[in-house]
């Protein structure tokens, strides 16, 4: 099937932004998407008239906009194996009063599905629909562990970029931890994508496949090895509720 070029163009352009929360001036799409000048200029207006996108006149970028996260959340709240899963999340969240998160992969970053918010006063605030590098989050990580070696070097060919001080920049370092993640279960996380955050996240399979990742990201300074333990009981404990629910639906 051959694709609607107009129709592709759009498609293409919101796929950019979308992976890019600082968004892109116009000559940055235009490389990006190889749409020319001409052709682009009018299709970012239409978008930002009908608010899919956002411009920012101090910078000239175009992030994207308020009614896609409308459009987004509409398919949430009709996804009923998503509603099942954040049901199960709610529950989680109460038992480790903690922030639950679950993502996906998609071009080597990961893609926050559902957010679960505990009741501590001082929590991790992060953001559905947000997109981060893979490999500075545990959820990320508990993904790519699905990968080989090569195939997580061809993910990031252009290198680890840092997010923190403490973020993994040796590709070797990033495939040593996914062995231990292969071998444990587990995949964590120190203050890789934000200063001051601790996570522990775990894998979630369907028909012997890993699909996405689960989580539960707290400060550091609520870090305890007694913590750990009762995080990664509760993540257990759930990952085994969300998995028999993948058995007869889909996640997406």
């Amino acid at each position: 099937m051959t694709d609607h070029k107009p129709t592709y163009r759009v498609i293409s352009i919101l796929e950019k932004i979308s992976n890019h929360q600082d968004g892109y001036t116009l000559s940055e799409l235009t490389k990006l998407t190889d749409i020319p000048v001409g052709t682009i200029s009018p299709i970012l207006k239409t978008l930002v008239q009908y608010r899919l996108l956002e411009f920012d006149a101090s910078t000239n970028r175009y992030m994207i906009g308020i009614q896609a996260y409308y459009y987004g959340s509409a398919f949430t709240s009709r996804n009923s194996t998503l509603e099942w899963i954040r049901k199960e999340m709610q529950e989680m969240s109460r038992e480790c009063n903690e922030t639950c998160q679950l993502g996906i992969l998609k071009e080597g970053q990961i893609f926050y599905l559902v957010k679960v918010e505990g009741q501590e006063p001082i929590r991790v605030v992060s953001e559905v629909g947000k997109m981060l590098p893979a490999y500075t989050t545990a959820l990320g990580k508990a993904i790519l562990s699905k990968y080989d070696d090569s195939s997580v070097k061809q993910f990031y060919a252009d290198g680890l970029t840092a997010l923190t001080e403490n973020t993994i920049t040796d590709i070797d370092v990033l495939c040593a931890q996914l062995d231990e993640i292969r071998a444990t279960g587990f995949a964590t996380e120190e203050g890789e994508s934000g200063a001051h955050t601790s996570c522990v996240a775990v894998p979630i399979m369907q028909d012997g496949e890993i699909v996405a990742g689960l989580s539960v990201v707290f400060p550091s300074f609520r870090k305890t090895p007694e913590k750990c333990q009762e995080v990664k009981a509760c993540l257990l404990s759930h990952k085994k509720n969300i998995e028999k629910l993948l058995i007869n639906h889909n996640l997406l």
